[in-house]
């Protein structure tokens, strides 16, 4: 699209997701994907298209009543399939202000990544879930670890009130258990949420 195109072209896209939306025919996904694909098709801006396609792509899917969203990154499971992502984003884009586009594969790509995600929530949630059968101090450590991000062995003490030694116990189980992940040695080892693992949780850590 020309500069001059790009207001008007957009305000038409966003004219017809509003009637699909309410649409009681018309299931959200396939409308929000093409959306999705005109915003980054058009590339309004120098640069940040892409991430403005995330955002916009998460708005309209929790305001489309899936309200998990928020919970896993979208932008890290379209990482994950870049390559399909870019082969899908070519097709799709060729004659899309013209009516002709062969839209179909980039949202079959869309469905692909709402579903990894999905799965992704399904393992946090377990995850949740286990924690709440954690003994107190794995769960203090959890409450340190989401607030600071990556905390290091001081921190947790400081947090804890633990003793060293159990301390360093509790968290080599944590870790082996694919609750938190390590970066580091000795002095230097310092601790954050692991990323779930797409075969879900593991064992209790009692």
């Amino acid at each position: 699209l020309s500069p001059r195109q790009i207001e008007p072209q957009l305000h038409a896209l966003s004219t017809w997701l509003e009637d699909e939306l309410r649409h009681p025919a018309r299931h959200p996904i396939p409308s929000i994907a093409v959306f999705a694909l005109g915003l980054l098709a058009a590339s309004p801006f120098e640069t940040g298209n892409g991430r403005v396609m995330f955002l916009a792509l998460g708005h309209l899917l929790q305001r489309a009543g899936y309200r998990h969203i928020p919970y896993a990154s979208l932008e890290a499971q379209i990482e994950d399939l870049r390559d399909e992502f870019q082969a899908s984003f070519d097709s799709a884009q060729t004659r899309f202000w013209g009516g002709q586009a062969l839209v179909q594969p980039w949202i079959e790509f869309i469905v692909r990544v709402l579903d990894r995600h999905r799965e992704r929530v399904d393992i946090k949630v377990a995850l949740e879930q286990r924690t709440l059968s954690f003994p107190p101090l794995q769960q203090a450590i959890l409450e340190a670890v989401r607030e600071h991000g990556t905390v290091g062995a001081g921190l947790l003490l400081e947090a804890t009130g633990a003793n060293r030694n159990t301390l360093k116990d509790n968290l080599r189980k944590m870790v082996d258990h694919g609750v938190l992940q390590k970066h580091g040695e000795r002095r230097g080892t310092l601790y954050q949420l692991a990323t779930p693992d797409p075969r879900g949780p593991k064992v209790s850590l009692d």
